[in-house]
């Protein structure tokens, strides 16, 4: 017997209780939208900006992963202050 229906009718059934998405418990099954909700709009935005620019081919896909950012998405007005997008993408990119 496959437990597989009832565990995401009763995953389904707790969403109203539950508060964000831990990203290391994310499951193969997990759609794009689970992804962005683990790491947040801005973050979210952020990292796919460095993924466009280091992987654009999205070569490292094997893990619930964030896609690049396409032309039209990098071209969207901030919500952050721009010093402070400065400070979280100098953050994750390798120092020169």
């Amino acid at each position: 017997m496959c437990s597989t229906p009832w565990a995401r009718s009763f995953f389904a059934a707790l969403q109203p209780h539950r508060a964000g998405v831990y990203v290391n418990f994310l499951d193969s099954d997990d759609d794009t939208s689970r992804v962005r909700e683990a790491y947040g709009d801005d973050t979210y935005r952020r990292l796919a900006e460095v993924k466009a620019k280091y992987d654009p081919e999205n070569v490292f896909h094997n893990n619930k992963n964030i896609r690049p950012a396409t032309p039209a998405q990098r071209t969207l007005a901030p919500t952050e202050p721009a010093a402070r997008r400065g400070k979280a993408i100098r953050a994750v990119l390798p120092r020169s």
